[in-house]
């Protein structure tokens, strides 16, 4: 029987009794298109008919794996493109890989590790980007030893290889050719790249001296893309920017009841975004570094698919429907508990408009610059009014409509906080109306998006005189 979970080669061992050899070659150029996962779960729906009876066809699998119609499938145009043939023969002679690829797919790809690659390491090849072939694509490689970022690229492999090469070079290299296929070809620890009228040899490392990515293993568990970037964007900010707490220059991530929480922290303010996360664990937790955040961040807008993230005991990967895959090291130590830092009993809570405050909040940070960076916020009879001094700059004032929706007479609604840290918040979130719970001028503030309850935010005040 053949299962959803195993790999493509488990799937192909068993499938092998049944298919002959040019359907095997077909199941594996499914494989590489619709990504092996799929292909192993249509595999596993169609195995009950087929044993016995040669019924499993490349067109039954087709229709197996193929989404309705109505589903939009992310595709890579430059991907479909077929890989025209080069104006002269490809010489096979050398002692390396040898490959045809789209200017515009590899560049693409080499674009997208560069992030990962160090400025500086004490393993100089990581200095470097590993192209290897892997079964009918090529795959890119960088890591700085604590984050890997691996993309996978379409490919005409005439011989299998690989090769390590400085990533500046390569990505200049490319950049140097039009958007038309390029030939790759190894001899020995020289790349060249070439079209029909261009070439360039690139000195490298061998590619066996590369770091291998170790495969994390665990449960996996599946995140939506969009839900799990806007998590990032809504937390990520709020770490600290320096690593001398290396457990606050992270975000915590706790499994739950198939949630996700993601929160960070650096002592003065505090960001907490909750999603749902099909399959999760029933409870983990673990600590990831803002690099692999950033670098995924940066990958999810370009896939539909869910997100298959799977922690092991050291190490973190999100892997991205089989095209791109993050492995990053977890960061050891324990968190801070959180959760006793969030208000509970606001004396009053406020409704306002956040691109109205955000554009408040804008326009003083020219006058708070000079001032530490302080902003004053006072409500009364539904204004809420801001504002910013500073010595030699002058000063600022502005009043904005706000619906007082709990007020405590006694007690006057009025907090100075860290104008940076507001304008940065402002802008992370997409809501319309944000709600701002206020204590007393010495308590943290709690900030929330009016409509949706899985966001929190939490900053701290500053003393100031009143007077």
């Amino acid at each position: 029987m053949v299962s959803s979970t195993m790999t493509a080669g488990d799937a192909a061992d068993q499938l092998r009794p049944l298919m002959p050899d040019d359907l095997l070659r077909a199941f594996h150029r499914l494989g590489m298109a619709v990504g092996y996962r799929n292909l192993a779960r249509a595999i596993a729906a169609l195995a009950p008919k087929a044993t016995g009876k040669r019924q499993t066809t490349v067109e039954a699998v087709v229709e197996a794996i193929a989404p309705p119609k109505a589903v939009k499938v992310h595709t890579v145009k430059s991907e479909d493109k077929p890989i025209p043939e080069p104006a002269t023969p490809i010489e096979t002679d050398g002692d390396g890989m040898v490959i045809r690829v789209l200017q515009e797919n590899i560049l693409a790809a080499v674009n997208a590790v560069y992030r990962v690659v160090p400025a500086q390491s004490s393993l100089p090849v990581c200095k470097c980007i590993a192209l290897q072939t892997d079964g009918g694509r090529v795959r890119l490689t960088a890591t700085d030893l604590e984050t890997a970022h691996v993309v996978w690229a379409g490919a005409q492999v005439t011989v299998e290889g690989g090769i390590a090469i400085p990533a500046r070079a390569l990505r200049d290299g490319l950049k140097g050719f039009p958007k038309e296929a390029l030939t790759l070809t190894v001899k020995g620890k020289v790349l060249t790249i070439a079209s029909d009228n261009r070439r360039i040899n690139l000195t490298g490392e061998d590619v066996e001296d590369y770091p291998p990515i170790p495969k994390v293993e665990g449960q996996a568990f599946e995140v939506d893309p969009t839900a799990l970037g806007n998590a990032i964007k809504e937390t990520y900010f709020a770490a600290q920017t320096d690593d001398s707490r290396p457990t606050l220059h992270a975000v915590h991530c706790k499994l739950e009841s198939d949630t996700m929480t993601l929160a960070a922290a650096d002592g003065f303010q505090l960001a907490i975004h909750s999603l749902h996360a099909a399959g999760a664990p029933e409870f983990r937790e673990c600590i990831i570094p803002i690099k692999a955040l950033r670098v995924l961040l940066a990958t999810l807008k370009y896939t539909e698919y869910p997100v298959a993230v799977t922690i092991g005991k050291t190490q973190i990967n999100f892997d991205l429907h089989e095209r791109q895959s993050i492995t990053a090291m977890l960061v050891q130590g324990s968190y801070p508990d959180y959760a006793q830092l969030i208000p509970q009993s606001p004396d009053h809570t406020i409704n306002v408009s956040r691109k109205e405050l955000a554009e408040a909040v804008n326009a003083a940070i020219p006058v708070a610059r000079d001032g530490s960076g302080i902003v004053r916020l006072a409500a009364a009879h539904g204004v809420l009014h801001l504002s910013a001094k500073a010595e030699e700059c002058g000063e600022f004032n502005a009043d904005i409509p706000v619906e007082m929706t709990k007020w405590a007479e006694a007690q006057p609604c009025r907090v100075a906080v860290n104008s940076p840290y507001l304008d940065t918040m402002l802008a992370a979130i997409p809501d319309d109306i944000v709600e701002l719970a206020v204590k007393s001028p010495s308590d943290p503030i709690r900030i929330r998006p009016v409509g949706r309850d899985n966001y929190t935010y939490v900053v701290m005040p500053i003393f100031v005189s009143w007077d």
